[in-house]
């Protein structure tokens, strides 16, 4: 802009000087000292294109082009490709963000970190963040944070660094929080059985009184979305303590986690609450589906399929609560998290910052829940403001949710568990990883087929939990 305005002061000084000589008289004088000063059109040219080169080469050398990647619903891609990003770029002309998302994400992350092409700024998910603490990839961003250019913290959702406080720093701002254990509850099914609907204070005995009634040759009580999740959310709620040590890398074999299993089993074996058909130590999306056909009466899952089974099922008549009440726990459940990093090779800090400012701010949580609803909001300004009940969806992909009834059902849920610290993410450690690849034979053992004594199998994850940590320091 500098340039071009100096380039018209330049011409107009020029024209100036040709009518100040000419209205004084001296017009042969002033002939001559113009003809001697003049700049000729082709010099004029000349200038103008000498100064547009310079322009470009200036600002090829201000903008910065930084990468992002993203892990979770490939659904909300247009929300950044269309919307987000387009807008931060308008806000900062200098930045230019490449959006990409991999498959088989952290493996990518992983391998392109390795060879040090790792996006500088990455959304990640809270069961998964050990892979990236523990190859110390992560950027540090207490400095940002405290910093000029930083953030106030105190604007985020309490308890969300709990399953953090072993760290000496910082490493990511937080997105939305993941409940992993609601269970979705089919208000059809409940009405023809007679059943009152289930509440926040809903007890054990309750939903499995429930569950044995709503069970019949169509339709069957109960299942789950994930076997790791459902193993968690019930040994927690029993009183389970899953990792200890100065940095969570201890992995506990205790009787709740014993108990949890066996609960699992009973609901299989004695109860016969759950469809024979479904592989119970999968990550059960035919379940989903199972719901999303009124073949299945209740279903545990995270709030992040509420959107998927609106897509699937627009006309299923269904609600969300908390998980039962077991205890040890009050009513509630188990949550993760997604939240935004920064590698810590980046030649961008600076940039990669503005980035993950722009993208946790209330302003972009807002639209993201808006449009998604696939996680609540970790902002409490978001939570508080009155367009929060205001689900757009996306046209011709997500649903929106205008009925107010249908809001407070299905996502009303979300709001209280935060408000009222009805979660809780203690499971979550540097090793989550390490844990499921012994919770897969754990449950192949017990509740994959054949009912394997619960005792020796929970023995036999934690001791191998254990060696493969030690192994890997």
């Amino acid at each position: 802009m500098k340039i071009k305005i100096f380039r018209v002061m330049a011409i107009i000084l020029v024209l100036s000087m040709v009518v100040l000589y000419s209205s004084i008289g001296c017009k042969e004088s002033a002939q001559e000292e113009i003809t001697e000063e003049e700049v000729t059109e082709e010099e004029i040219a000349e200038e103008e294109s000498t100064q547009e080169e310079i322009a470009e080469e200036e600002i090829t050398e201000e903008t910065v082009t930084i990468s992002m990647s993203v892990w979770g619903a490939a659904f909300a891609d247009i929300l950044y490709t269309d919307i987000l990003i387009p807008e931060f770029e308008k806000e900062h002309p200098n930045i230019k963000v490449e959006f990409s998302r991999f498959d088989e994400y952290w493996t990518k992350i992983m391998t392109l970190y390795a060879g040090g092409e790792a996006p500088d700024v990455m959304r990640n998910e809270q069961f998964y963040m050990g892979l990236a603490l523990n190859a110390d990839m992560l950027m540090p961003l207490g400095d940002f944070i405290n910093g000029p250019d930083g953030i106030d913290m105190s604007q985020y959702v309490d308890g969300i660094y709990d399953a953090y406080s072993y760290l000496d720093d910082i490493y990511f701002i937080p997105a939305g929080v993941n409940n992993a254990s609601f269970v979705y509850y089919n208000i059809d099914l409940f009405d023809a059985a007679g059943l009152e609907y289930p509440a926040p204070e809903w007890n054990l005995e309750d939903f499995e009184e429930a569950a044995k009634t709503l069970t019949s040759d169509e339709v069957s009580g109960f299942f789950w979305e994930q076997s790791p999740l459902l193993l968690y959310t019930l040994a927690l709620g029993t009183g389970a303590t899953v990792w200890d040590g100065d940095n969570k890398d201890e992995f506990l074999y205790s009787d709740e986690l014993v108990e949890a299993v066996e609960m699992m089993q009973k609901w299989i074996w004695d109860d016969k609450i759950t469809p024979p058909e479904v592989d119970a130590k999968a990550i059960n999306e035919s379940a989903a589906l199972l719901f999303a056909g009124s073949k299945l009466a209740m279903f545990s899952a995270g709030g992040w399929l509420i959107p998927t089974i609106k897509i699937n099922a627009p006309d299923l008549n269904f609600a969300s609560v908390t998980f039962p009440v077991m205890g040890a726990k009050g009513p509630g459940g188990i949550s993760g998290g997604t939240n935004w990093t920064m590698n810590n090779q980046t030649e961008h800090p600076e940039e990669a910052w503005e980035l993950i400012k722009f993208l946790t701010s209330a302003e972009s949580i807002l639209k993201y829940w808006q449009m998604t609803y696939v996680e609540t909001p970790a902002s409490k300004l978001v939570l508080d403001n009155p367009e929060y009940t205001n689900i757009i969806g996306v046209e011709g992909n997500i649903p929106a949710i205008t009925d107010e009834g249908e809001f407070e059902r299905l996502l009303g849920i979300h709001k209280k568990v935060l408000e009222d610290g009805l979660f809780y993410n203690e499971m979550i450690g540097p090793y989550n990883i390490v844990a499921n690849q012994f919770l897969g034979p754990l449950f192949d053992q017990t509740i994959g087929g054949t009912r394997g004594d619960a005792a020796e199998a929970v023995k036999a994850a934690a001791d191998g939990i254990k060696e493969s940590i030690e192994a890997s320091k």
